[in-house]
């Protein structure tokens, strides 16, 4: 249930990423925060329940990347490069599992992007009030 609910308010984020994106990123946070209240319910007991405890604390935990996707790429859009480093940094520190899904590469390619693309930025502006 609480799984189904975090994925209304994804879904709800999401839809509100063209019209208000400040409101999109804050619920995009809501619901990468509200992860931590079912991630760790076990559903499984006896021997199935202690491989999936062993697998987890081998792998790490997975989290909503999709969603944590779509946050960082609003954070960039946002123009709030610093947050969404920050962000990426201690989401894949809680959810390394997550580390092996596709989306991972993605968003460090993005993040990598967005900061090469502000520090050429910074060094064109610096450039042109240098040579005024």
């Amino acid at each position: 249930q609480l799984r189904d609910a975090n994925k209304s308010l994804i879904a709800n984020a999401r839809s509100l990423e063209k019209g208000d994106i400040e409101k999109s990123i804050q619920t995009y946070l809501t619901a990468i925060e509200a992860i931590s209240g079912y991630v760790n319910i076990k559903y499984e007991g006896g021997i199935v329940g202690r491989l999936m405890d062993e697998e987890s604390q081998e792998i790490g935990l997975f989290g909503e990347v999709d969603a944590f996707e779509r946050l960082v790429m609003c954070l960039l859009k946002a123009g709030r490069l610093e947050e969404a480093e920050q962000r990426i940094l201690k989401y894949f520190e809680v959810y390394r599992g997550d580390l092996n899904k596709a989306a991972a590469p993605r968003i460090r390619t993005r993040l990598e992007k967005a900061l090469l693309k502000a520090s050429k930025l910074k060094l064109k502006s610096g450039i042109t009030k240098a040579s005024i």
